[in-house]
């Protein structure tokens, strides 16, 4: 597991990001712990990855289903989640269509974005 750590003043105001890089991570309870504490999620996969886009659906239903459990805080609302599609400019390689991310965004009711 690999932790990326950043500090950026966004509206005169601080804001700490920890990027956590779940790739080939197998430890659901480490996850899990991680998912406790964040405060937004970009789900990210690579486009020339099948597996890594497969691996969103059940991110997506962990961040739901860790936020929404009655041990957080009542009264507090869901994390906001996006799913962005990675590597977009690496199109010989794409093995997951931008109509894929955009068919799962629907269905999970999440903003998608694709970038490089």
């Amino acid at each position: 597991e690999m932790i990326y750590r950043h500090v950026a003043v966004i509206d005169g105001e601080m804001v700490h990001f920890e990027i956590l890089d779940t790739a080939g991570q197998e430890d659901s309870l480490q996850i899990e712990e991680k998912i406790k504490w964040g405060d937004g999620f970009a789900v990210v996969y690579s486009v020339t990855d099948r597996c890594s886009f497969d691996e969103v659906m059940r991110l997506c239903f962990l961040i739901n289903h860790i936020h929404s459990s009655p041990k957080r805080s009542s009264g507090s609302e869901q994390p906001p989640v996006v799913i962005v599609g990675n590597k977009k400019d690496l199109q010989f390689d794409r093995m997951v269509s931008t109509e894929d991310g955009e068919n799962l965004s629907k269905a999970l009711k999440l903003p998608f974005y694709e970038i490089s």
